[in-house]
Order: structure tokens, then sequence, then C-alpha cells
């Protein structure tokens, strides 16, 4: 009997693909977004394959700035090409603490990284979601991203950076967050046991890489 050959995923941080699209020959990795924090109390934020481990923060939040995070994977250990269509899904938050009007805003850009210089491959803007007043905007966000085709050599890192913003229209008072917890835990504004509509902390991107034999 002849076994078929398993997808051999061309960096070590996983061994198969989650899924095979085998109309363009492409495997799909998950990644989910989570964070990690140092002795002298600096917040770094990664991408991991697993969805059992604990983010040291369950979200991000930004008070009258813009949220700009690089979720890193670890680097590559041998070349490895990207190509096709990522998928991304999380919760875009919003609210303002005031009467205020504003539009919160979000780009998700696809990079590559290689310790001096960062060259985008994709990127995707999120329509801008209008908050009025007080009220609290929680909405899950899905949207596709086309990347060019691109190779990763050696030492080479995948990053992810989320850039959430909002354009005011009137008042003060507003705050945008960004959940990235692989277990989805419960935040302190994204809480998915009790949120209606229903919402999530565990920030997901599935990308695309070319398949080689």
């Amino acid at each position: 009997m002849v076994f078929p050959k398993p997808y051999a995923h061309p960096s070590q941080q996983i061994a198969t693909y989650d899924w095979v699209d085998l109309a363009s020959g492409t495997g799909y990795v998950n990644y989910t977004c989570h964070s990690s924090q140092t002795s002298g109390a600096a917040v770094d934020y990664h991408l991991t394959t697993s969805d059992t481990l604990y983010s040291q923060t369950i979200e991000t939040l930004g008070s009258s700035t813009a949220l700009d995070i690089d979720f890193d994977l670890t680097p590559f250990n041998f070349p490895t090409i990207i190509d096709g269509t990522a998928i991304v899904n999380f919760v875009m938050y919003g609210q303002s603490t005031v009467d205020s009007v504003f539009d919160v805003t979000c780009t998700v850009y696809v990079r590559k990284w290689n310790g001096t210089t960062e060259t985008d491959i994709g990127s995707v803007q999120i329509p801008n979601s209008r908050i009025n007043g007080t009220e609290t905007h929680k909405r899950i966000r899905t949207a596709q991203i086309d990347l060019t085709k691109t190779t990763f050599k050696k030492g080479d890192v995948l990053r992810v950076t989320f850039n959430l913003g909002y354009n005011l229209i009137s008042g003060s008072g507003v705050y945008i967050v960004l959940g990235h917890d692989p277990r989805n835990r419960d935040g302190t504004y994204i809480i998915p046991s009790t949120d209606d509509p229903d919402t999530f902390t565990n920030t997901t991107i599935s990308i695309p890489y070319e398949i080689r034999d």
C-alpha cells in the first residue's frame, strides 16, 4: 500500500497545513495573535498556531491615539513562499465616554520583516464603523487580503499589523480596543461569554503558502 505524502510546512512552527486549496495548490496555516511580557514590563506581540496558549494580555486599549500593533511569527528556518489570499477575522471595538460621534477605522497589513526593512505584501481597509454618543461598538470583521507572491528567506519574519484608529466628528473621550487571546478569554472590554452581539478575543489570520513537493 502506498501512503500519500504529507505536506511539509516551510517553517518549523508547524508540521502540516491546517487546510489545502487543491485548485490553487495552496496550503493554509491558521495563526492566532497573542502577547508576552518581559521582566522590564515591555509587551511584545506574536503569531502562534496554538489555540491553547494563554496571552499575557487579553486585549490592548488605545485611548486618544491609534493602535498600531505588529504581530510577528518566529523567523523562518529556510526559504518559503507566501502566495494567494489571506483571511483575517477579528472584533473591532470602539466606545466613547461622552456624547461623541466618530468613525472607527482599521487597516490590516501582511508584511515581510527582515530585521531592518518592512515590506508590505498585502493590506485591506476595513469599512468604517460610525459610533454615536456613548454607545459601545463591538462588531466581528472578516476580510480577505490579496497577497503579492513573496519569497521569505531564512531569518525573515512574517508580520501582521493591525492599525486601528478613529476619525472624530464631534466630542472627545474616544477609545478603541483589539483582542488577542488564543483561548478566547473575557477581556475588560471585549467579553465573549456575555457580549450581545457575539464577540471573541482570539484574533486570527489564515496565511496561504505555496505547496512544493
